[in-house]
């Protein structure tokens, strides 16, 4: 009993051993591992520090005179610029005019008047649904009528005369008035027999034949005007404080490349999408060429932020410490020039430039070029 227990007990031990010596390993490997990559960028740090040498040599080699006086640079002079922040969204043409045409009545179709592609106004007839029966009875109404008609003339005669009773006067213009309602009533289901266009524009599809019934609510065609569109952008609600009705947009349409137009902001939506975060934001655009079809895709570029007279900068001259941005300034100091740091505070960048909201002024004269080789106090030399 005591020799198998100390067997356990050793067994243990080596089993903890081997798990120590597998973690010793694991973390030597790592170690092993931060070991190369720092090699490996002491490397490069060799190799950039070797190619800026050579560079100055080649410089001093070049221009001594240069070298000799300080770091040579290029530089730019501050002005007034005109500075545009935007983004883009993807977004959807959509007709301001579509109707979906279905009877009022069934009925049989027996003519339809257009075909796919037509052009068609306002109130013009689209199609007709058999009325056969409904002509027969309003023509045995139009003969009651008259006989109607003929009935109270005449009780309304002798009524006036004194003639007759009061219960035939009223019988007989009862019975007229009621066939002139039914007349009427008849009347209008005859008018609605007859399918006409709601709107002018283009019949884009016919979904019904001649023959087949057709039903109130059902689609018999769709015609759409496609002389303007609304253009529908759901647009990310962190822009929602930056966007207002009237603001400049930009469109581009992927199936026409050099194609492109500019609007304005029609109507903003009032709700947000729950799922995606998002507004709806709608253009209204004139398709004064033809080239706008509905639910084409285009590319829509808000202008979220303008602004004239505005401190420009390139992005690339500026740099980052743990104080914030900086970039150099060239400061006059006696007969030569030094590199000044000057921290900024950066707004919207754009294409390559970023605008600064403090930190400078128009007419100061920022390095663009050789930025990289200078510190605070550095002696400079203008290209």
């Amino acid at each position: 009993m005591k020799s198998t227990i100390m067997k356990t007990i050793r067994l243990f031990s080596l089993l903890i051993s081997i798990g120590f010596l597998f973690t010793a390993c694991s973390s030597k490997n790592a170690i092993e591992e931060k070991k190369a990559v720092l090699q490996e960028k002491k490397a490069e740090l060799t190799t950039v520090k070797a190619e800026i040498k050579k560079l100055e040599a080649e410089l001093h080699a070049m221009a001594p005179e240069i070298s000799e006086k300080g770091t040579a640079v290029y530089t730019k002079l501050l002005s007034p610029e005109t500075f545009s922040h935007s983004f883009e969204v993807n977004a959807s043409l959509e007709a301001v005019e579509s109707a979906m045409v279905s009877p009022e009545m069934s009925g049989q179709v027996t003519e339809i008047l257009v075909k796919e592609g037509d052009q068609v106004k306002s109130g013009q007839v689209l199609a007709r649904l058999n009325t056969r029966v409904l002509e027969s009875t309003i023509q045995e109404i139009k003969v009651s009528l008259d006989l109607a008609k003929q009935v109270y003339k005449r009780q309304e005669k002798l009524w006036n005369q004194e003639i007759g009773s009061e219960m035939e006067f009223l019988t007989a213009k009862n019975n007229k008035e009621s066939l002139e309602a039914k007349l009427n009533t008849l009347q209008s289901q005859l008018d609605m027999a007859i399918i006409t266009s709601p709107i002018q524009g283009i019949v884009d599809k016919v979904d019904i034949k001649e023959g087949e019934l057709a039903m109130p609510g059902m689609a018999m065609m769709h015609v759409v005007n496609i002389d303007a569109f609304y253009l529908q952008a759901e647009v990310a609600e962190a822009h929602l404080a930056t966007l207002n009705v009237g603001d400049p947009v930009e469109i581009y349409f992927p199936s026409f490349p050099n194609m492109n137009r500019k609007s304005t902001i029609y109507r903003i939506g009032q709700v947000i999408n729950p799922e995606n975060r998002s507004f709806l934001t709608e253009v209204k655009l004139k398709n004064t060429d033809g080239f706008l079809k509905p639910n084409m895709l285009a590319l829509t570029r808000f202008i979220d932020f303008y602004k004239e007279n505005a401190v420009v900068v390139p992005t690339s001259i500026i740099k980052n410490d743990f104080k914030g941005s900086y970039l150099y300034v060239v400061q006059p100091k006696g007969d030569t020039f030094v590199a000044k740091k000057i921290y900024i505070k950066t707004g919207y960048t754009m294409e390559g430039k970023t605008h600064i909201l403090s930190g400078l002024d128009f007419g100061q004269q920022i390095i663009t070029e050789g930025y990289n080789k200078v510190v605070d106090g550095s002696k400079l030399v203008i290209l």
